[in-house]
């Protein structure tokens, strides 16, 4: 449908009118909110083990997300490809949201890691399951416009997230940095729900054991490989040494 000047309506030609723009919103600061976690806990880390402890365990407050992660992604993509997007990207939302409370809440580094990894979960789950909306939501000559904005929301944490954190930290305390992101994650999920809900799958994949059992091995690789960067567990080159052959070899087949 054209209007009289023969070019498309105006709901059709922007990514921030109508249900477009409840998506891209939603999308945006989703990915945002992904992004900002990961790096604000680089700035926050050090409040953390002043107050929690548990300096030995330092690397692995980074390693335990990542590694989640490698394996909750692998397991979204025949999820979403048999259910559609709407149930992994809830499953996504609710656990990184109780990631987030566990951490903030956490009365020992041992529940903040909990918390870590649960949000890794979360994390993988929203990364695959936004990239399938944007290609089933929006009509090809969005599509592209769609994709600069989520980069945009992964990228613009790296030069305002280390500030925001560093002031919450610094006048409120570091749990705030993840008391803040669990409604803002709410309310991005509501934000695309009604859109999000009438994406179907084609509801005949197949869970992949082989590759959920690969990321799973990539995954306890990563956890290693940082456990092992502390240099204080028995045998840390070895268990170095090792970490990294599993990650070289294994990692490049989940592709």
């Amino acid at each position: 449908m054209t209007t009289s000047t023969g070019r498309p309506p105006a709901a059709a030609t922007s990514l921030w009118r109508g249900e477009h723009g409840l998506v891209t919103a939603g999308l945006f600061s989703l990915a945002f909110m992904v992004a900002f976690e990961a790096l604000a806990v680089v700035t926050v880390m050090p409040a953390v083990v002043d107050d929690l402890g548990g300096l030995s365990l330092y690397a692995v407050a980074f390693g335990a997300p990542v590694a989640v992660s490698i394996y909750s992604r692998t397991a979204a993509v025949p999820w979403v490809e048999r259910s559609g997007p709407a149930p992994a990207l809830l499953a996504g939302v609710a656990a990184f949201v109780a990631g987030l409370l566990l951490c903030a809440s956490a009365p020992s580094m041992t529940v903040f890691l909990a918390g870590r990894a649960v949000q890794g979960l979360g994390m993988g789950a929203i990364g695959v399951t936004i990239y399938v909306v944007v290609a089933l939501a929006y009509p090809d000559h969005l599509r592209a416009r769609a994709m600069t904005v989520l980069t945009s929301a992964w990228m613009l944490p790296a030069v305002v997230g280390p500030g925001i954190a560093g002031w919450l930290a610094h006048v409120v305390g570091w749990r705030a940095v993840f008391w803040v992101a669990p409604l803002l994650a709410v309310v991005s999920l509501a934000l695309t729900w009604r859109v999000v809900c009438r994406l179907g799958g084609d509801g005949s994949a197949a869970r992949s054991g082989r590759r959920e059992l690969l990321a799973g091995s990539v995954a306890v690789a990563v956890l290693l490989l940082a456990v092992s960067g502390q240099r204080e567990v028995p045998g840390w080159p070895v268990l170095l040494v090792l970490s990294v052959a599993v990650v070289g070899a294994l990692a490049p087949r989940l592709v």
